[in-house]
């Protein structure tokens, strides 16, 4: 499995606080099946975006170093979890942002209120820049449960989602649960990915599917999220053309 969402660089956000804990969250995900992960931390509309990708960079090559070192097989690439602002005025910045260097764009909506034709300008922007853009976990985004239209529209238009595995497993309120699910077996979740925080807590880690089958989901759809597209996005290609069920 590849997971396209992780917080596991040390020290760059509310993730891994330490090395040490970045080696035992990629320990967890190895026992899990995960070969491979991008780091995807935190990036805010920054002042000196080299800045963040420098620091990025050397923490992405000193995790790599202490799992040779500890002889854990999981492979890290670099990317970032972004928080674009209304205008997308930093979208130049963001190519080294991608996932893998790839063109996929893992976006995170600002946590406020925002309208359905926001959230369509920030997929245009980044659409028009020529990303690929990928919503991170689009069940905790009231707007989507109030409106499924809008998510609807957004999969028409090309935008991918990924939903995560704990909410899949039941970890979440009821309707963000709900929703996880039914964007998952309407084939309109391209991605299952842990969004790991830490080693104990939000870990980095993937249910098997024994377990998130009772979601409703196939073994089928399980695989495609968690390997054929994630594969994908590591080589930049186009994901397989999947028949949606709108919501």
């Amino acid at each position: 499995m590849v997971d396209i969402h992780t917080h596991i660089l040390p020290g760059m956000d509310d993730g891994a606080a330490s090395l040490r804990e970045a080696v035992r969250m990629a320990a967890d995900a190895v026992a899990c099946g995960i070969t491979a992960v991008a780091a995807t931390p935190h990036f805010f509309t920054p002042s000196d975006p080299g800045s963040f990708y420098r620091e990025r960079d050397a923490a992405v090559e000193a995790l790599r170093s202490a799992l040779r070192e500890a002889e854990i097989p999981l492979q890290v690439y670099p990317g970032a979890e972004v928080r674009p602002d209304e205008d997308f005025a930093y979208a130049p910045a963001l190519r080294a942002a991608a996932l893998g260097g790839s063109r996929y764009l893992l976006l995170e909506l600002p946590f406020r209120r925002l309208t359905a034709l926001q959230v369509m300008g920030i997929a245009d922007s980044a659409r028009e820049r020529g990303y690929r853009p990928v919503f991170a976990h689009p069940e905790r985004y009231t707007l989507f449960h109030r409106d499924t239209n809008i998510v609807n529209e957004l999969a028409d238009q090309g935008v991918y989602f990924q939903v995560t595995a704990q909410t899949l497993a039941g970890f979440g309120t009821k309707e963000e649960c709900r929703f996880a699910a039914a964007l998952c077996r309407a084939n309109m979740a391209q991605f299952l990915s842990s969004d790991g925080h830490g080693a104990r807590e939000r870990r980095l880690t993937i249910a098997s599917y024994e377990v998130l089958r009772q979601a409703g989901i196939s073994r089928k759809q399980y695989e495609f999220m968690t390997d054929t597209a994630p594969q994908c996005v590591l080589s930049d290609k186009s994901l397989p053309a999947r028949q949606a069920v709108f919501l």
